[in-house]
């Protein structure tokens, strides 16, 4: 990983150091909140920002819908 982008509340693009030779990969990702939130996590497959070879999107959204910044986040990425 070369660096992680903030794309405001809830929202992180991880960029590879090295890109993969395509954007079939499996990623695998999890995180933690603070005693009191109901969040979900989960990979962003939307449109707008489509899994690449270089780049991956991750979101973080309560019930509500509304973005969320976990405490801490894991990725996995598997080829």
């Amino acid at each position: 990983v070369s660096s992680i982008t903030d794309n405001g509340v809830g929202g992180y693009t991880v960029n590879f150091t090295t890109a993969l030779a395509d954007a079939n990969y499996c990623l695998v990702n999890t995180g933690g909140y603070q005693d009191g939130v109901d969040a979900r996590i989960y990979h962003n497959q939307n449109t707008d920002r489509t899994q690449t070879a270089s780049a991956c999107h991750l979101r973080s959204i309560n019930n509500a819908g509304a973005g969320v910044d976990p405490a801490f986040r894991h990725v996995a990425i598997f080829r």
